[in-house]
C-alpha cells in the first residue's frame, strides 16, 4: 500500500483526475457495501468443543464464500456478512447470554447455535427479543413451541431413529445396545429408540452412559461386546467421539 500511495504521488496529473473523480462523481459510486452482523453461539471451550469449535468455522467459511462471491443485495444494496462468534462453554444460561448480546449488541438478525442445550434455552426469548435462531438440534420440542423465528437445519432424532430401526430390523438385527452420551439430548434419543424398538419386537440387551468429554471407551464397550448384541447404536455422538467409538 505504501508503495501504491509514493507511486500515485509522484503523479500530479494522476493524482489529480483521482481526486476530481471522488469529488465530483456521484459519491454512491465508491461506497462500500454495507455489512450485517450475523452471530454463532456455540461451545468454543470444555466439553461441547471439539463440536462447537468445528461448528464455528463452518460458519465463518461459509460466510467467507458469500462474501467472495459478491455478498449478498437485499432491495437493492450490497452487504458483505460478517460472523461474530462467542462461547456458550455449552452452559445454558451462557447460550441465553451470548444470544442476546448477539442480538441487542451486535445487532446481529440472525443467530446460529450448534447443539441442542442452547437450542432450547435461546428458544424461549429469541420472538420476543426479535432475531432469527438457526439451530443444529435433533430435539423435536424445538418446533413444537410455535416460535416462528425458530429454524431447524436438521431433523429430529424421532426420525433418526425411526430410519435407522427400519434398516437394521432389514438386516437382520434384533439385540441393540445402547451407548449414550450423558447429557439430556442424547439420553432421550435413547429412550425413545428403546421404546419403538422393543414394540417392533426386537431386544434392548445393555445400555451404557459415558460423560461428555471423556474419551476412554474401552471399558464400556467391553462389558456391551460381552453381551453379545447384533449392533451397537451410539445416540448423539459427534464425529470425532465416533470415530474413538470404532
Amino acid at each position: 500500500m505504501k508503495r501504491l500511495l509514493e507511486k500515485i504521488s509522484s503523479y500530479s496529473g494522476l493524482y489529480l483526475l483521482l481526486f476530481l473523480s471522488l469529488t465530483i462523481l456521484p459519491a454512491t459510486a465508491y461506497s462500500a457495501p454495507k455489512t450485517v452482523n450475523f452471530g454463532s453461539a456455540s461451545a468454543l471451550s470444555g466439553t461441547g468443543a471439539v463440536y462447537g469449535t468445528e461448528f464455528a468455522q463452518s460458519f465463518q467459511l461459509a460466510i467467507d464464500e458469500i462474501n467472495a462471491a459478491g455478498g449478498i443485495t437485499v432491495a437493492g444494496e450490497k452487504y458483505n456478512l460478517k460472523g461474530i462468534a462467542y462461547d456458550t462453554e455449552l452452559k445454558p444460561a451462557n447460550s441465553i447470554k451470548m444470544a442476546l448480546r448477539l442480538a441487542n449488541l451486535d445487532k446481529c438478525p440472525v443467530v446460529f447455535v450448534a447443539e441442542s442445550t442452547a437450542a432450547l434455552s435461546i428458544v424461549k426469548y429469541n420472538e420476543k427479543e426479535k432475531f432469527i435462531l438457526v439451530a443444529v438440534t435433533v430435539t423435536p420440542e424445538y418446533s413444537q413451541m410455535g416460535n416462528k423465528l425458530a429454524i431447524r437445519n436438521c431433523t429430529t432424532y424421532t426420525k433418526y431413529a425411526q430410519i435407522l430401526m427400519e434398516e437394521a430390523w432389514k438386516k437382520g438385527i434384533r439385540n441393540v445396545a445402547l451407548y449414550v452420551r450423558s447429557f439430556e439430548t442424547s439420553k432421550r434419543w435413547a429412550d425413545h429408540f428403546d421404546k419403538i424398538w422393543k414394540a417392533k419386537g426386537g431386544k434392548i440387551v445393555g445400555r451404557e452412559e459415558i460423560p461428555l468429554g471423556a474419551s476412554d471407551h474401552y471399558s464400556r464397550l467391553t462389558k456391551l461386546i460381552d453381551l453379545k448384541p447384533d449392533a451397537i447404536l451410539t445416540t448423539a455422538f459427534s464425529d470425532e467421539p465416533c470415530s474413538q467409538v470404532i
